[in-house]
């Protein structure tokens, strides 16, 4: 799978998107579990993306081509994921305010539905006072943000307080992730959440262990 990756990442930094696309399509015809696609092919190239972009060696607009094609790629697997099973447990997953770096978030959304959660993914640029106001309105039993920047910390903590503060979201179990916990292991729970995932992969572990 790793020989995989660098093929879709050659791909996808040269603007081939549909010999891209093809290549994980071919993947899925062929056997690969739509899981493995997600964590060893569209994870890690994204991981490197970000490296190769903080390094200059990549221009922005590579960057955004890269999580467009991703995207693309992953919307042709939608039919698979969302013909899995259900447990009965409601996930909302999305960027606070005007945080833009969703597509972490994305590939937890679809491992979750994946792993049989109903999934409602809000994706990008997602008002705190709307978020909250979805919690209450679709029952959800699990929240899980993404957070790039340090700067968004003192919206998500303040979301979260106003989460603590409703009765109707007693139950309600929060998971935070993104670039801004890597560099610090216990900003999670300064900020009140119940737990931290490092990528999409622990993130389906998490949910699963808290509910």
């Amino acid at each position: 799978m790793q020989e995989k990756a660098k093929i879709y990442l050659n791909f996808i930094i040269n603007m081939e998107r549909e010999r891209a696309v093809k290549l994980i399509l071919d993947l899925v015809d062929q056997g690969t579990a739509v899981d493995d696609i997600y964590l060893n092919i569209f994870q890690q190239v994204q991981y490197e993306i970000g490296r190769l972009w903080q390094l200059n060696q990549i221009s922005i607009a590579q960057e955004h081509y890269a999580t467009s094609v991703t995207q693309l790629a992953m919307a042709q697997l939608y039919p698979k994921i969302f013909s899995s099973y259900k447990k009965g447990k409601k996930v909302l997953t999305g960027c606070i305010g005007d945080e833009l770096h969703e597509l972490g978030v994305r590939m937890v959304a679809d491992l979750l539905e994946l792993a049989g959660w109903d999934t409602i993914h809000l994706g990008s640029n997602t008002p705190p006072a709307e978020i909250l106001k979805l919690l209450v309105e679709k029952e959800i039993d699990l929240l899980a943000i993404s957070l790039t920047l340090p700067d968004k910390l003192e919206v998500a903590q303040g979301l979260i307080t106003k989460i603590h503060e409703k009765t109707k979201l007693s139950n309600l179990k929060i998971i935070v992730g993104g670039r801004v916990f890597l560099k610090n292991s216990n900003l999670w729970q300064k900020i009140g959440a119940d737990a931290f995932a490092a990528d999409a992969k622990e993130a389906v572990k998490v949910a699963d262990s808290l509910l």
